[in-house]
C-alpha cells in the first residue's frame, strides 16, 4: 500500500471507530490515544483550537450519546483526496458527513498525517481542520 493509501484507510477506520463509539458498541477504548499525535491538535468547524488531550477528554466523555437513536448514528467519509504526499507526511482531503437524530451534518476535513511505527495503520494524525458545509 502506497503512504495515501494508509492515510485513507487510517481516516475511514478512525470514522468507523467514532461511529461505534458514540453508538456504545467499541471495546478499544485505546484506539483514538494510539493514533493522535503528542502534539496533535484539530481547528474545529466553529475556529476551536483543541489539543490532543481535550479531543481525547471530549470523545472519552461522549461514549454512547448515540446508544438508543433511531436511526442510528452515522459517518460516511467521501471525497478522499490525497493532496501530497512527501517525505514522513502526507497531506488529504475528505468529506465527513454525520446523520444523527437531530439531523444531517457534513463538514469538509484537510488532515496531516506523519508515519508512525506501533499504529494500526502506520500513521498518526498531526492536525486536522475542519468546516462546515453548507448543504
Amino acid at each position: 500500500m502506497t503512504f495515501a493509501e494508509d492515510c485513507e484507510r487510517e481516516v475511514r477506520e478512525l470514522h468507523d471507530f467514532f461511529a461505534e463509539w458514540y453508538a456504545g458498541d467499541y471495546r478499544d477504548a485505546e484506539r483514538l490515544d494510539r493514533v493522535l499525535a503528542r502534539d496533535f491538535e484539530l481547528v474545529a468547524p466553529g475556529g476551536a483550537r483543541n489539543d490532543r488531550r481535550a479531543v481525547i477528554e471530549w470523545v472519552e466523555g461522549n461514549r454512547g450519546q448515540y446508544a438508543d437513536a433511531d436511526p442510528p448514528f452515522s459517518i460516511d467519509i467521501e471525497s478522499f483526496d490525497p493532496r501530497m504526499a512527501e517525505g514522513n507526511h502526507c497531506l488529504v482531503t475528505y468529506v465527513e458527513r454525520q446523520s444523527a437524530p437531530q439531523g444531517e451534518t457534513a463538514r469538509r476535513s484537510s488532515a496531516l498525517f506523519r508515519r508512525a511505527g506501533g499504529t494500526p495503520n502506520g500513521v498518526e494524525w498531526v492536525h486536522l481542520h475542519e468546516t462546515w458545509l453548507d448543504e
